[in-house]
């Protein structure tokens, strides 16, 4: 997701800026897999549940969103910068390629990351929880069981 992200803004100008109309154009294409759906539905901070929850499939709440998000970012990345300064933030690969995110440009990550993480846990916790579910139930199955045997003793 970073090295992605970071390739986007150093070779896509204006990357950050039209980040979520393009994430709206290409999520109209209709030939794109889960995953992709997936992955850019995080590039917008949104996750599976979010989207079924909150914006209930709705492309006009898509679009509501998406211009609520652009709003929040840039006001953030407003007051980041006279709160604490300019942020250049520098990222070096192995190849010595070099990537700086500003502040507009690592807001927008951290919502992608942490919309992937919330997916992440999200799918971890349903997992143990069908688990523990099942095994719940048979452990009522069990001890109601054995309670109603000794009850007829």
């Amino acid at each position: 997701m970073l090295m992605l992200f970071l390739q986007c803004v150093k070779n896509c100008d204006n990357f950050s800026v039209n980040l979520n109309e393009m994430v709206a154009n290409e999520l109209k294409t209709e030939k794109l897999d889960k995953d992709s759906k997936m992955f850019l539905n995080w590039l917008v901070g949104l996750t599976g549940k979010g989207i079924q929850n909150v914006l209930r499939s709705d492309e006009g709440s898509f679009k509501k969103y998406l211009s609520n998000l652009n709003e929040s970012v840039a006001k953030s990345a407003l007051e980041s910068d006279s709160l604490f300064g300019a942020l250049q933030t520098v990222f070096t690969d192995k190849n010595n390629q070099v990537y700086r995110l500003n502040w507009r440009e690592a807001l927008q990550i951290f919502c992608a990351v942490g919309a992937q993480t919330l997916t992440i846990r999200g799918s971890e916790k349903s997992m143990y929880g069908k688990f523990f579910e099942k095994a719940g139930s048979r452990f009522v199955a069990y001890t109601s069981r054995f309670y109603f045997e000794k009850r007829k003793h």
